[in-house]
């Protein structure tokens, strides 16, 4: 085998140069990253920001009846999708299938694994993990977001159900 002669490289830019690109890059990311913090604790004292529910929290609550208040909700979280994304909140109509089950049919839920079955998540109103399956969700997951979790809880709009 032939060896190669190493060659030096000549211009471009030098090592000083590449490494102040890189780090006024790393620079630019922390200061997008805590300002998106701030905006993010900022929303989090009360601050209505990207919240769709916060301006309408007070009449949905005022609505009383959970079924009307979930109709409510649907309407204005109008991001849907089918199947859920891991580490997401989502809110949706579940008619549970099991026999005798005590089941919430407006769950608030924090996705924490994707089966062929369906999913498993945290239900903030059980506060404990549940599965859901493919086949008992009639319409769509809607998308909470993070800085709509806080007033989707000061909703009482679960709906506990025992199925016969």
């Amino acid at each position: 085998m032939a060896r190669r002669a190493k060659r030096r490289r000549s211009g471009g830019p030098s090592y000083e140069e590449v490494k102040a690109q890189i780090d006024a890059r790393e620079e630019e990311k922390r200061l997008k990253r805590e300002e998106r913090q701030s905006a993010d604790e900022f929303q989090f004292e009360g601050q209505v920001g990207d919240n769709r529910i916060e301006p309408e929290k007070d009449s949905i609550r005022d609505l009383g009846d959970p079924e009307e208040m979930m109709l409510e909700i649907m309407t204005i979280l109008n991001e849907t999708v089918i199947i859920p994304d891991l580490g997401e909140v989502y809110t949706y109509i579940y008619n549970a299938k099991t026999p005798r089950l005590k089941y919430d049919q407006h769950p608030l839920v924090a996705v924490t694994s994707v089966n062929r079955w369906g999913f498993s998540g945290i239900n903030f109103h059980w506060n404990q993990v549940r599965n859901y399956t493919w086949n008992e969700i009639p319409g769509s997951l809607h998308l909470v977001r993070e800085s709509e979790l806080q007033s989707l809880l000061d909703i009482p709009y679960a709906y506990y159900l025992t199925n016969p």
